[in-house]
């Protein structure tokens, strides 16, 4: 199963390794079914979830936070700049993050890094660039309950956040487009999506002092 070969991050050695690359300056780009390299390494900042089947116990293998099926969600882009730049492309009007495998509950603050003046502990909240609902088919929630009273509010899809010098990103899509092959013309609005972010994330990471 996709948790079983996610299984080595259950070693606090490999967690540390993950988190010192990255407070080092390295960048992290991690999605759908490898959520545990995210969740384990860090799990403050994002709460995974898995509403289809009454919750998962994080940092635990199995954990359940890797389910599925996928579904696609109507995006909603928050930052300014990804939208105006998508908007330009022609690909921000009835935009659509296809494949979400994975549902994330909600996002929280976690240490980002320390005040070089006195060594206090910075905190902050991941950015969520793109939300939307967890849609999926009506035959998938059936068996959820009463499908007249299934959560259709915005969730968070892709979330970053930096760590010292580096910085990390989640998505719960990727670049297939599909269960059947990926192969199409262009780039579709969601890897246009990964690319603009991939690119954000090699400028410094941005974490303010609060005294």
């Amino acid at each position: 199963s996709y948790n079983g070969i996610f299984k080595f991050m259950e070693d606090p050695a490999k967690q540390q390794a993950i988190r010192n690359f990255v407070w080092n300056g390295g960048r992290l780009y991690v999605s759908d079914y490898a959520q545990s390299v995210v969740e384990m390494s860090w799990p403050e900042f994002i709460w995974h979830n898995d509403p289809l089947h009454g919750g998962c116990v994080e940092s635990n293998f199995p954990d359940g936070c890797n389910h599925g099926p996928p579904f696609d969600s109507p995006a909603t882009v928050n930052d300014d700049d990804m939208r105006a730049w998508l908007d330009a492309m022609g690909k921000l009007a009835g935009l659509v993050t296809k494949e979400n495998w994975n549902t994330i509950g909600g996002v929280f603050e976690g240490i980002v890094g320390e005040d070089p003046t006195n060594g206090a502990k910075l905190q902050q909240a991941p950015k969520v660039w793109v939300e939307g609902p967890w849609s999926y088919d009506q035959d998938d929630i059936e068996g959820w309950g009463d499908p007249g009273k299934w959560d259709t509010d915005n969730h968070p899809l892709t979330v970053s956040f930096p760590f010292n010098c580096g910085r990390a990103l989640y998505s719960t899509y990727h670049t297939v487009g599909g269960t059947n092959g990926g192969r199409h013309a262009g780039l579709i609005g969601q890897e246009l999506m990964i690319f603009y972010m991939l690119m954000e994330m090699t400028t410094c990471p941005e974490i303010p002092i609060v005294k």
